[in-house]
């Protein structure tokens, strides 16, 4: 019975040996690959017997296959070949196909595959930038590295760019770096703004490689210049008038701040001056023997100052009063009182003629 056994066993030893008819021996590939590179691959096939039919390669990526090699072959027992292919990874070849992937093999009935491998298309940014708070019409400096993902340095292009705000800065990455500079307009509203800094390779006009990476740059809010808001252009003397002194940024939008204000009559004396926050209004009361002419309003703050001219009209204007039998006559106009004076006391009338300086009786 023992000898039974063992005819049995050497019978179906012989019988699987028989069912291989070719040995398959493939290179291994490395582990990361990126678009541009060159897949190096070589097969060595050996038939145990005369072995007839087409060999092949095939690349397996995510349920995609794409035929690297197909050959018929008529090979006699023991007999050795060796293909050797080098096999450039285009985009335009791949059809973008990338991923996981592995090389498989196929001899009659003998198939081989490799270790599973990437194809990427992807490229790591590290950035170094200057400052990520600037004013609006600085100078920004953008550094950085390129790397794809199989470690090897990026010979290619990177685009620096501002969302919907038309800033674009492009250059180019050699060896691996690229140095970029771009400015935002003076008239840039403050706030963060969300730069998109982009890297690439490109072969036959089509990119290959692609990197994207972004980073928050905020522009500050720069004062740029003083309004003053005045109601009127002009008045008359014994009215009032309004004005607002206001702050404005680089984007024409107020913001807070102090304001030193200060009002100057046409003799260019101080009438009254005062500190007041930006949008506040100030209201001015004018005597009616205020000066006849342009009266400034001058506003400075940070560095910055405006100054706008409020005009007090003419006006000739006398004040009468009766005392003690006294006909008391005062100029409270802001210019000469000269007019015929009628003045009637019982029958009896009499015109005189007056001439009164300001604030004179």
């Amino acid at each position: 019975m023992r000898y039974k056994i063992l005819f049995f066993v050497s019978v179906l030893t012989l019988l699987s040996l028989s069912m291989i008819s070719a040995e398959i021996m493939l290179n291994q590939p490395s582990a990361i690959y990126n678009f541009g590179d060159i897949l190096q691959l070589k097969a060595v096939i050996k038939p145990s017997q005369q072995t007839n039919g087409f060999f092949e390669i095939n690349l397996f990526c995510e349920n995609n296959i794409i035929n690297l090699h197909r050959e018929y072959l008529s090979m006699a027992t023991n007999a050795e070949k060796t293909i050797d292919k080098s096999i450039l990874l285009e985009k335009s070849f791949l059809e973008d196909i990338k991923g996981i992937c592995k090389i498989s093999s196929t001899f009659s009935n003998e198939k081989e595959e490799s270790q599973e491998f990437t194809i990427s298309d992807k490229i790591n940014i590290i950035l170094s930038i200057s400052n990520l708070s600037i004013a609006a019409g600085e100078k920004l400096s953008i550094k950085g590295n390129a790397v794809k993902e199989n470690g090897k340095k990026v010979e290619g292009f990177a685009i620096v760019s501002l969302n919907n705000a038309g800033i674009k800065s492009e250059g180019k990455v050699t060896d691996g770096v690229f140095d970029l500079s771009f400015s935002f307009p003076e008239t840039t509203k403050a706030g963060d703004y969300n730069l998109i800094i982009k890297a690439y390779e490109e072969s036959s006009g089509i990119e290959t490689n692609i990197g994207e990476t972004s980073v928050n740059i905020n522009v500050k809010r720069v004062p740029s210049k003083i309004e003053i808001e005045s109601m009127k252009l002009s008045v008359k003397p014994g009215e009032s008038f309004s004005f607002i002194p206001v702050i404005y940024d680089q984007a024409n939008e107020k913001i807070d701040g102090e304001i030193s204000v200060k009002i100057l009559t046409p003799f260019n004396k101080l009438f009254s001056q005062k500190i007041l926050k930006s949008g506040e209004e100030y209201k001015v009361s004018l005597l009616t023997n205020a000066d006849e002419g342009y009266w400034a309003i001058e506003a400075n703050s940070l560095n910055l100052n405006n100054k706008k001219l409020v005009y007090v009209e003419k006006m000739q204007k006398a004040a009468f009063s009766i005392a003690n039998n006294t006909l008391t006559i005062e100029n409270v106009g802001n210019v000469i009182y000269e007019k015929s004076v009628q003045i009637s006391i019982g029958d009896v009338t009499d015109i005189k003629k007056v001439s009164l300086d300001v604030g004179e009786k």
